[in-house]
């Protein structure tokens, strides 16, 4: 059995909702993490501390994608949201061929603007996400 090959991001989709945000020219998913809970004890083999896994953290997600004039739904959704400070239940990252999709709630914690002497100008957001992100197949 052969294994199967990576596949290519191109063609991923991000949305709040029902709106897609255009033009994203990069996507860096959540990146979950937990806490350490120190179970050390007197009597620990080996003298080495024991650690359980604490409380989860669905972490952080950003984009990156090209300004667009006039406004663009999408883009003037994060901005909305981020003044808001509301928590938005519906952010989607859809990869290309109904690979797999991550659904999470979150806040806009972030929002910037890149405009280089020889380069294009940039919109970039980050979204902390709360409660548990789900990554889901198809």
């Amino acid at each position: 059995m052969t294994a199967s090959a990576g596949k290519a991001a191109f063609g991923t989709v991000l949305t709040i909702g029902t709106t897609t945000i255009g033009e994203v020219t990069a996507i860096t998913p959540p990146n979950l993490s937990a806490n350490d809970i120190d179970m050390t004890n007197m009597s620990s083999a080996d003298g080495y501390k024991e650690f359980i896994q604490g409380l989860r953290d669905g972490g952080e997600f950003s984009f990156e994608a090209n300004f667009l004039t006039g406004a663009p739904a999408g883009q003037e959704a994060l901005l909305a949201l981020f003044h808001a400070g509301t928590v938005s239940t519906t952010y989607k990252i859809q990869f290309p061929g109904s690979l797999a999709n991550w659904t999470f709630s979150g806040y806009v914690k972030n929002v910037s603007m890149t405009a280089p002497l020889d380069g294009k100008i940039g919109f970039a957001a980050t979204i902390k996400i709360t409660g548990k992100p789900v990554l889901a197949s198809g």
